[in-house]
């Protein structure tokens, strides 16, 4: 009977420390972007344009679930675009951010920090992003462990629409 019992709580054990395991190639950054030094000029969430691309150069367009703009009174983040992204975004895709069919940013390069933490039962995967490239200039996050990307907006390139 002892036996049994033992069997059952090891079982338990390992049933309840185990997680799904996420990809270790691709790992879901964020799904929150700031354009610093934005001013406090209104913009509508149809002119923000989000696309990742593949290693193959296809492109898809991503969704936007909101957009707001701090403005200089703002606590945290003035004069700033928040830009809030319906999916997160994945760290070996590159993406390009078209604002008001005139600004562009290319992003890409993502650095991940990966740190483990032990609880009790399980271990614990934490992802943080190191750096990352906005139009081939190498941007390090800020503050360690920050979850946004922040791009300033003197970054962008003139883009230019295909025709």
């Amino acid at each position: 009977m002892r036996k049994n019992i033992f069997i059952i709580f090891v079982g338990l054990l390992l049933f309840s420390s185990c997680k799904p395991t996420q990809d270790k190639e691709n790992y879901k950054i964020t799904s929150v972007v700031y354009i610093t030094d934005w001013g406090e000029k209104p913009i509508n969430i149809k002119e923000i344009q989000l696309y990742a691309i593949d290693s193959l150069r296809h492109s898809k367009r991503q969704k936007i679930k909101e957009v707001r703009v701090y403005d200089r009174n703002a606590t945290y983040e003035a004069n700033s675009l928040y830009i809030k992204l319906r999916w997160t975004l994945r760290s070996k895709t590159s993406y390009r951010l078209i604002i008001n069919d005139s600004l562009l940013y290319n992003i890409s390069d993502f650095e991940i920090i990966k740190e483990t933490v032990y609880t009790m039962l399980s271990k614990l995967d934490l992802i943080y992003i190191k750096s990352y490239k906005v139009n081939n200039i190498k941007i390090d996050s800020k503050f360690y462990g920050e979850q946004f990307l922040h791009i300033d907006k003197n970054l962008a390139i003139p883009y230019k629409k295909e025709q």
